[in-house]
């Protein structure tokens, strides 16, 4: 989980930008598995639970810097 209160403008943005990275890649990874082993292993469903994790605190993550500014 990520908290980005209390940290300066220049890092929230990094936050967010490294969440951002870490969901293509993610996505790229479930793409790739998908083809390999079929959209039904549970191995994509792994990847697909995580990118959903991690896409959750990139939503939270860009709403407090909207408020927190």
């Amino acid at each position: 989980m990520v908290i980005i209160v209390n940290v300066g403008k220049n890092r929230k943005g990094f936050i967010l930008e490294e969440l951002r990275c870490k969901i293509e890649c993610l996505r790229q990874r479930m793409h790739v598995v998908a083809l390999e082993k079929g959209i039904s292993h549970p191995e994509v469903l792994m990847i697909s639970q995580k990118l959903d994790a991690i896409m959750n605190e990139l939503y939270k993550a860009d709403f407090l810097k909207k408020k927190v500014g």
